[in-house]
């Protein structure tokens, strides 16, 4: 199981990580989360590739462990989560492989470009990079300060905030048709590190209006990074067969600007491509790292 490790963000604050036994010389590998989860919620995933890597993987900034160190007064875009996780990568001894799932993904790819030096690879899964069209329309939504009425960032202000119990969370969403595709024991594994106690209830660690935040400023210029990502730095990324945040036109977009780019795609899968195929996904990981 990890052991909680600290790190220094970029604000100079101490922020908490996950780190896994660690072994000399196997590649070091940061996973980095989707928005409103947390690190162990992939505890299946990470428990399998830390028999091959040195495996650390953080709470982003209003996540998980790292939920007070998010001041929402001052949230108006991605850059802080870009900015700790290259703190943290230049913080480590040894060159990392970055892996993220989502907004994850987005973020190890901004952060690679920012900490190039110390960036052996990094793997995007279902990463939220948007086509020239949505750019332009988010960042229109931005500018009328509009995006909160995002769906997407809309629907997580009204999220259930407070249970009695884990066992009450775990009943409820349950039911919920947005988990019934990820395999057994992974919603057990989110509901189990979501929570920090409250008097009697528990309290969403995430908070709804964090996570709808995140939503609302989401990165509308992915592509600005892909024109600087390094030339050396093999890049492979894997999308998801329906719903996938990876537009097909943002797949040719980025391909024109990194020529060496792997893009594969998981049959049978969504946007919850980790939750779904957690073997096959370690066994990509695996290969393409380890090839």
């Amino acid at each position: 199981m990890p052991v909680s490790d600290s790190f220094i963000g970029a604000d100079g604050k101490s922020l908490r990580l996950w780190r896994w036994p660690q072994r000399p010389g196997r590649p070091t590998l940061h996973w980095a989360h989707a928005t409103g989860f947390h690190a162990r919620l992939y505890t299946p995933l990470l428990e399998a590739l830390s028999q091959h890597f040195n495996v650390i993987a953080w709470d982003a900034r209003g996540h998980g462990e790292n939920h007070d160190a998010g001041d929402i007064s001052r949230f108006n875009s991605w850059n802080i989560y870009y900015q700790d996780l290259a703190a943290l990568i230049e913080q480590q001894p040894e060159p990392v492989w970055l892996a993220g799932h989502s907004f994850g993904a987005m973020t190890s790819l901004a952060a690679a470009t920012q900490a190039k030096d110390k960036v052996a690879g990094v793997l995007l899964i279902e990463p939220v990079i948007v086509d020239r069209m949505t750019s332009w329309m988010v960042g229109a939504g931005k500018l009328l300060r509009q995006t909160h009425r995002l769906p997407i960032a809309a629907g997580a202000a009204r999220r259930r905030a407070e249970f009695d119990s884990h066992q009450q969370a775990l009943d409820v969403y349950s039911r919920k048709s947005s988990f019934r595709s990820w395999q057994s024991g992974w919603l057990k594994h989110y509901v189990e590190h979501a929570f920090i106690g409250n008097g009697e209830r528990l309290t969403l660690a995430c908070r709804p209006a964090w996570e709808s935040r995140s939503f609302s400023v989401m990165e509308h210029k992915p592509m600005k990074y892909a024109r600087i990502f390094p030339d050396d730095t093999p890049l492979h990324i894997l999308v998801g067969e329906k719903d996938s945040t990876f537009w097909p036109k943002a797949r040719l977009q980025l391909q024109r600007k990194i020529s060496h780019a792997q893009i594969e795609q998981f049959a049978g899968t969504s946007h919850f491509l980790p939750m779904e195929k957690p073997q096959e996904l370690f066994l990509w990981i695996k290969n393409t790292i380890l090839h």
